[in-house]
Formats: C-alpha cells, sequence, structure tokens
C-alpha cells in the first residue's frame, strides 16, 4: 500500500550524545516516525548508536592531518594553512612568518645511537617546541628531521626562533645525548606563493647551516 495513503508522514532525524551512568559518551541518532492509524497520529522512535562509526571517522581523520611519530601536523596541513594565509593576506593586508628547523648532524646521531633514539629525540623536539609556540600558531613535520612552524600576524620570527633553539640546546635527552638546531625564517611578501615563501625559508635555513650551524638566520 502507498505510503501516502496509509498517512506517512517524513521522518525527522536528531542527533543527540548521550552521557552514560559509567561516564562514557554515546553518539545516538534518533529517528521520529508519525503516521495515522484509525484517524490518530501514532509515533515511532528508533535509536540508533553510532558511537563506532563517529570514533572510526574521527580516527581516519586524525590521521589524514597528524604525523603519526610526532604527534603534530603532517605536511598537508602546513601546505594547506600557508594556502589559506597567503589568500588571507592578500585579501586583508595580513602578515605571517615561517620558521624552517632541522636537527643538526642527524645523520651521525641515528649512525650511533640508532633509528630508536633518533626518534626519541624528534617527540622530544615536537614537544618542546609546542610549549613555546602559541596556541594559533602552526606547527607540523615537514620531513625526515624538518619541522616548520606558521606564524600568523607575526612580523619578526626571529624572538620565537632564538627562543626554540635555546630550548633545544638545552634538553638532556636520554644516554646523554645532546643535539642542536638550526633555524630558517622569512615573513610573507606581497605577490609570496607556498613555494616562494618556503623556498626562502629553507635559503635562510642552509645559510645557518653554512654559517655553522645552531644558528637563526632571516630573509
Amino acid at each position: 500500500m502507498n505510503k501516502r495513503k496509509q498517512g506517512y508522514k517524513k521522518p525527522i532525524s536528531y542527533y543527540v550524545r548521550i552521557l552514560r551512568k559509567d561516564g562514557r559518551l554515546r553518539h545516538v541518532k534518533l529517528t521520529s516516525i508519525v503516521t495515522s492509524y484509525k484517524g490518530k497520529d501514532v509515533s515511532f522512535l528508533t535509536l540508533n548508536d553510532l558511537t563506532k562509526e563517529i570514533r572510526r571517522e574521527r580516527k581516519l581523520r586524525k590521521l589524514a592531518t597528524i604525523d603519526t611519530l610526532t604527534k603534530i601536523y603532517n605536511r598537508y596541513v602546513l601546505f594547506s594553512t600557508l594556502e589559506h594565509l597567503i589568500e588571507y593576506a592578500e585579501r586583508y593586508g595580513e602578515t605571517f612568518s615561517v620558521i624552517i628547523f632541522d636537527i643538526d648532524n642527524f645523520k651521525l646521531l641515528n649512525d650511533t645511537y640508532g633509528h630508536l633514539a633518533g626518534d626519541r629525540v624528534l617527540r622530544e623536539i615536537a614537544k618542546e617546541v609546542k610549549k613555546i609556540i602559541r596556541r594559533s600558531d602552526i606547527f607540523g613535520r615537514y620531513g625526515g628531521e624538518e619541522f616548520l612552524i606558521i606564524l600568523p600576524k607575526t612580523k619578526d620570527p626571529y624572538p620565537v626562533a632564538e627562543k626554540i633553539r635555546k630550548a633545544v640546546e638545552s634538553i638532556d635527552f636520554e644516554k646523554g645525548i645532546r643535539v642542536t638546531i638550526s633555524l630558517g625564517g622569512t615573513v610573507y611578501r606581497k605577490g609570496d606563493t607556498v613555494d616562494s615563501i618556503i623556498n626562502r625559508a629553507d635559503e635562510a635555513l642552509y645559510l645557518a647551516k653554512q654559517s655553522g650551524k645552531n644558528q637563526t638566520v632571516i630573509l
């Protein structure tokens, strides 16, 4: 029989969160169906627990944006953020800065202490940098032992870069390992693209390496 003739009305769905007695949160879809039976409205309510699906979706979303080793943003997020900030800067005249840094003599560290020790160093440096930068700053792993920081509304990245350099230099890693980093920074210029601003910061990093490492160069 046709649903319209039976008196069915369009179902209405609600998505709610329910806190259970054990403190765990459940994500539930409630669907209300109203139909007519012998001249009277009759309502049906169905519940569909979406908790597993939502957790799975969040996990996949996180894997798509977070570096699995250091638990900071990955290259995809860094490039997407730069594209957005360049567009914003062109439209509203805002500015931002970029810092690229890497670990000095990282290959020697891996060869001497092993890759597990190198991974621990990467994780510890990521934790230390997160303590220093602002909540609005975007920090991610650019690749290998290279990291990139995007500083919105910042005209001079040097003070932040130097604070990070000194903080990393003072970390006492396991097995008595001590490391230094070299940093290159730059400020957005009108007409910049993602490639041009990264290349300029990378050039600054190269100059820092060539000048003896464990220092900051801003171009």
